[in-house]
């Protein structure tokens, strides 16, 4: 009888887990990106990266030149698995640090 209790309990769990994720998603979704940062730090700490890329082009598109540059920097990995992702980070942190006037930060780039 605890078996079951316990299944049921686990479906419940992974139901609120895949809710959880869908909110995440419907968040970047709506550009809500600093909702969307908030639950994947405590929901999915994985994605915060990809996450914060995504808000970092956003920012770069907008103009908001230091966020970008901050959200980029976030981005940053240094896994070897996630050499393309971080390259394109870099060179985020590469033209916000123009951008932005921090001519040694974009050179060290």
């Amino acid at each position: 009888m605890k078996v079951g209790v316990f299944s049921e309990h686990s479906v419940v769990s992974l139901g609120l887990a895949v809710v959880d994720a869908g909110m995440c998603q419907m968040r970047r979704d709506l550009l809500q990106w600093d909702t969307a940062l908030q639950l994947a730090r405590r929901l999915a700490p994985d994605d915060v990266p990809l996450i914060s890329l995504e808000y970092a082009r956003q920012l770069e598109f907008v103009g908001d030149y230091q966020q970008a540059l901050h959200h980029y920097e976030a981005a940053l990995t240094r896994d070897p698995a996630q050499q393309e992702h971080d390259e394109t980070c870099a060179g985020g942190v590469a033209r916000m640090a123009l951008r932005t006037g921090d001519l040694h930060r974009s050179v060290c780039q």
